[in-house]
């Protein structure tokens, strides 16, 4: 007993490098160097880290043999500790990447669901609302995302709102092409993550050229909606769609970088929601701008018989201002005349333009809604649309 008193005594501090102050003079080498305020931030937190090295080494010292190391929750340099804390993510993350894909298989699988989502078009905006306030909330409030059960809320309502806005944007294209988009965004996502677990690049280093990156992205992107708003330049919307893939490409590079540890910036192991929120946003939206990359224009319907269902057509921005969605209704309109068959327009579009055309020849072949057949006065399209044809491959008839 009296030994371990003598070696406590004894026992030398924690170590430490030598302070630094603001405009102290340093020989490296040959050179002087001025002390500025990172550079002594960045001494500060080398004297924290080891400090708390020599904290955990004290602590396993005085352990008994029959102590359970299982509950501490120690320095996130610890790798038992640093395991758990990414087991827990990815977990986690794994749940809700396949709630996301249920939802969005149900509102392309299922005909009621789909149409419910058509016919009540305004509830992505309710879907953003909720988004945006439990993800600032859960990056802002410390509480919010650290005490169970409430963390878990606002996650749960995170990833419900996040997965109806995916599913909004995924239900108007064909699978063929939601597929792709999720190999892609399978792909990349799983490159960016080996790339940042393993290279000695530590963007965690770099937030300012983060920072710069994302805000010049982010204005890039406005402007380019705003010009596509007056005329329509095809490239502008390919670039849209790359820049923001490239932006959320950096951010989850980053992201992951913070959560595998041993960088410049580290989160807490307690941060198991925020980390989990950051990564899971990253990747939806970069399948989001993929999606945007590949899409097509579509008419999307659904054959009963001998009646074809019209449920949407969905027009990509690159192909705005080129007649795609007059096209394909004028296609669909000569597809049921020359095979006999009959049209219900739930397509708010093609309601207009059969009402707008007012050709007797296609009445027989129109079955409802019953609004269309009492023919209401509608205002005719402008006469003066002048419209390129596109190439086959840019659109196609999609049955559902």
């Amino acid at each position: 007993m009296e030994e371990n008193q003598k070696a406590q005594k004894f026992m030398p501090g924690p170590p430490q490098l030598p302070p630094l102050y603001k405009g102290q003079k340093i020989k490296t080498g040959p050179y002087t160097t001025t002390v500025t305020d990172e550079m002594v931030a960045q001494r500060e937190r080398e004297n924290e880290q080891l400090y708390r090295a020599w904290r955990e080494q004290q602590r396993r010292r005085a352990m008994a043999p029959d102590d359970d190391d299982s509950e501490y929750m120690g320095d996130f340099k610890d790798d038992t500790v640093r395991r758990s804390f990414i087991r827990k993510i990815f977990c986690i993350l794994t749940i809700q990447l396949l709630f996301t894909s249920g939802i969005i298989a149900v509102f392309l699988f299922v005909d009621a669901a789909r149409k419910f989502m058509i016919i009540h078009w305004y509830m992505w905006i309710i879907a953003m609302i909720c988004f945006t306030i439990s993800f600032c909330t859960i990056s802002i409030s410390e509480r919010a995302r650290r005490n169970p059960p409430f963390n878990y809320i606002w996650l749960t309502k995170l990833t419900l709102s996040m997965s109806y806005l995916a599913a909004f944007v995924s239900v108007f294209l064909e699978v063929e092409v939601i597929l792709m988009a999720l190999g892609m965004t399978t792909l990349i996502t799983l490159g960016i993550g080996l790339i940042a677990t393993f290279s000695k690049f530590d963007l965690t280093m770099r937030t300012g050229l983060l920072m710069i990156f994302g805000l010049a992205s982010i204005v890039s992107i406005f402007v380019i909606m705003i010009v596509l708003l007056f005329t329509y330049i095809r490239v502008l919307h390919i670039i849209i769609s790359v820049i923001g893939m490239i932006l959320l490409s950096m951010y989850l590079y980053f992201d992951v970088q913070t959560i595998m540890g041993g960088r410049r910036i580290e989160l807490s192991p307690d941060e198991v929601v925020f980390a989990t929120a950051q990564i899971y946003v990253d990747i939806v939206l970069l399948y989001q701008y993929v999606l945007l990359f590949m899409a097509r224009a579509v008419l999307q319907y659904k054959a009963e018989r001998k009646v074809l269902d019209m449920q949407v057509i969905s027009v990509p921005y690159r192909y705005t201002g080129r007649g795609l969605a007059r096209l394909l209704t004028e296609t669909a309109f000569t597809y049921v005349i020359v095979n006999y068959l009959y049209m219900y327009l739930t397509c708010e579009y093609m309601q207009k333009y059969y009402l707008a055309i007012k050709n007797p020849a296609l009445e027989e072949y129109i079955v409802g809604p019953p609004h269309i057949l009492e023919g209401p006065d509608s205002e005719p399209l402008d006469p003066d649309i002048i419209y390129e044809l596109p190439d086959p491959e840019d659109f196609l008839i999609y049955s559902s």
